[in-house]
């Protein structure tokens, strides 16, 4: 007998943020690893700075050089979660890595729907 199970949904947004020429950087950088290391953990204490502006945390994961940040939150709370992503991006843009790391670009995807289990959908 097959069971409905009801997924859970989200709503919210989602930035990516990746190093730009992360491969020669990692060539020619000793500390290459340190300064990408210092980076997230930087993005992410910023963004436990946020706690409290939205009903959510803001998380901060990372895989090797792209760190995505997530804020799921209420509809009526999106535009103050995309100025917490503005605010974190806006961080790294200002060149507080000095020149340790290339450029960093970044995508937002605003108003992310997660229908269910790793599936999303983008508003």
């Amino acid at each position: 007998m097959e069971k409905n199970i009801k997924e859970p949904q989200a709503t919210g947004i989602v930035t990516f943020l990746d190093v730009l020429g992360w491969k020669g950087v990692y060539d020619r950088k000793l500390d290459a690893i340190a300064s990408l290391t210092q980076l997230i953990q930087g993005v992410n204490k910023r963004a436990e700075e946020q706690r409290g502006r939205i009903s959510q945390v803001v998380q901060v994961k990372s895989i090797s050089d792209t760190i995505a940040i997530f804020s799921f939150c209420a509809e009526a709370e999106i535009a103050t979660a995309i100025e917490i992503h503005g605010e974190l991006c806006a961080w790294r843009c200002g060149g507080v890595m000095g020149d340790k790391l290339p450029g960093v670009i970044g995508d937002t995807f605003i108003h992310v729907k997660c229908t269910g289990l790793g599936q999303y959908n983008y508003i």
